[in-house]
């Protein structure tokens, strides 16, 4: 055993990078990695390419959103790699950056925290294809991985912030780097910084008898340094906050149903529960096991020193450790507290419970970095974590292959479809994920589809053009009516030309009262023109 052990510490970097290399593979299946908004961000950024480069006809409908929305970092990625090479490619590009640095980043920030449990970063990997990554939501999983990266970045050069520009140059890239990728993980950020500072004050307090004055000065310039470094972030994301209308009381999830996604890790279930939970409910009982190992031991260890102060032997001083693991634990139930209190939705934004959720575990698994685990505990947890995770992976893969495939037969309708047309999409099938799949005809050439939630939220790059579209299409581009009264409303709309229409599925899969009068416009009036197994294309008669 103790050569085994000994082996993996020597090799133990290789492993890592080889365990990252092995969790790329779904990536790489298909042309196109299908995710619900996946497409909508492709699409949207294309637009973005064109409307700086080759606007005409696309300005009537679409324009740059006047506010600076913290929801920029995954768009520009796919900005400034979509302007050179193909949409599938960029998208690759992307997925690989977050593959790679979301590890890499917690890892930093193990290793910065106690480089002795550095196995702890192995578990990061379930968490990569976590549900709200699956749902699209690219700047919130990026983000994830700049907190890391700057909290790896403070801890490690704190001491020196308020003596060097450079430090606080790059200390606030990070902060606006967060900023720009989702405002709530960069409040987070903020929050855990502060908590840090706060720590280390009343430390001072209690524990630094003889030099509390000078303590309390560097912690004290260490709070300066960091409020020059994240001025102007703070100042945008209270900006940001000031012009949102107030959240309400939204939806609360029941209790009961709270409990039962941390019991089955809820954020690590991608596609289906019934299968993903009897994975994620080993690794939930990994985790707990370290946990109620880690308070025992806690117990143990405030026992021994009751003992020792009654034997009148000084305790061992308050070390950096013991306050790292308070903070964390503290972020950790702050966490888990407003995993219940907050609801699920609001004016500001979706899914609150299981990105919440998300952010608890990760904070559990760096508190858990900050406590001595025996060598055997820790291998054995890792080891039974990479197997479920593996075969996760390996059920991902087959489902990836069936949407890729999906994916590619929509964009495929592309290629009959004429530059800055308009485009009127129709969903009548195909799985949950397809959702946005219509947005694929506009990865790679400018095309106006008359379906762009981005444009309607007011969160990201793009809005529509509301002083150029007539006010009749503007108000059956946002919600209101239901999607087929909206769609019927627009094509029977002499204000808009409405070139192609797009059915994911077929015509004949809806038959409902508004849908029969949609599919009998679009059978009059325009000619099929493109089909396969996936979805139609109506091209309007000349």
């Amino acid at each position: 055993m103790k050569k085994f052990f000994a082996f993996v510490s020597k090799h133990e970097k290789m492993l890592f990078l080889l365990v990252t290399i092995a969790n790329l593979s779904p990536i790489f299946i298909g042309r196109f990695f299908p995710t619900l908004d996946g497409p909508s961000h492709l699409y949207n950024s294309n637009l973005i390419v064109n409307l700086l480069f080759n606007s005409e006809g696309l300005t009537p409908f679409y324009a740059f959103n006047p506010e600076l929305v913290p929801n920029w970092s995954g768009h520009f990625i796919l900005v400034l790699f979509s302007s050179i090479l193909p949409s599938y490619m960029a998208e690759k590009i992307l997925l690989l950056i977050y593959f790679i640095g979301l590890p890499y980043s917690f890892r930093s920030l193990i290793l910065q925290l106690n480089s002795k449990n550095a196995l702890v970063s192995y578990m990061i990997f379930p968490f990569l294809y976590s549900y709200p990554f699956i749902l699209g939501f690219y700047n919130f999983s990026l983000a994830i991985g700049f907190l890391f990266l700057t909290l790896s970045y403070y801890l490690r050069h704190q001491n020196e912030l308020y003596r060097s520009t450079r430090i606080k140059v790059l200390l606030f890239l990070l902060l606006l780097c967060t900023y720009f990728s989702h405002v709530i993980l960069f409040a987070v950020l903020t929050l855990v910084i502060g908590v840090y500072i706060l720590s280390e004050i009343i430390r001072a307090v209690m524990h630094e008898k003889g030099n509390i004055n000078k303590s309390l000065k560097n912690v004290r310039r260490k709070a300066i340094a960091f409020f020059i470094s994240s001025a102007i972030p703070m100042a945008m994301f209270l900006f940001f906050f000031s012009k949102r209308p107030s959240s309400g009381s939204g939806g609360h999830l029941p209790a009961s149903t709270l409990f039962d996604a941390l019991y089955n890790i809820r954020p690590l279930i991608a596609f289906k529960i019934s299968f993903e939970k009897q994975y994620t409910q080993v690794i939930f009982f990994v985790f707990l096991s370290l946990v109620l190992f880690a308070l025992v031991k806690w117990v143990a260890s405030f026992f021994k020193k009751k003992d020792q102060k009654e034997k009148q032997i000084r305790p061992n001083h308050f070390t950096q450790n013991d306050n790292e693991k308070i903070v964390w634990l503290f972020s950790t139930i702050f966490m888990l507290a407003l995993y219940f209190i907050l609801p699920n939705s609001n004016s500001t934004g979706s899914f609150v419970s299981v990105r919440i959720a998300l952010l608890f575990y990760l904070f559990l698994l760096i508190w858990l970095s900050t406590q001595d685990f025996p060598k055997w505990l820790m291998g054995v947890s890792v080891m039974t974590v990479l197997v479920c995770n593996g075969i996760l992976i390996s059920k991902y893969i087959e489902t990836f292959q069936l949407h890729s495939d999906v994916a590619a037969d929509c964009y495929a309708a592309s290629e009959k479809i004429e530059e800055k047309s308009v485009v009127l999409p129709l969903k009548y099938g195909g799985p949950p994920v397809g959702l946005h799949f219509s947005n694929y005809l506009g990865v790679d050439k400018p095309v106006i589809i008359l379906k762009n939630y981005e444009c309607v939220t007011g969160y990201f790059p793009l809005v529509w053009n509301i002083e150029e579209i007539p006010e009749s299409v503007y108000l059956n581009l946002v919600p209101g009516f239901s999607m087929c009264e909206r769609m019927l409303n627009l094509i029977n709309d002499n204000n808009v030309d409405i070139d192609y229409v797009f059915v994911y599925g077929a015509l004949s899969m809806k038959s409902e009262e508004c849908n029969d009068e949609l599919n009998s416009k679009v059978m009059n009036d325009y000619n099929l023109v493109f089909s396969n197994s996936s979805c139609e294309l109506y091209k309007r008669n000349l």
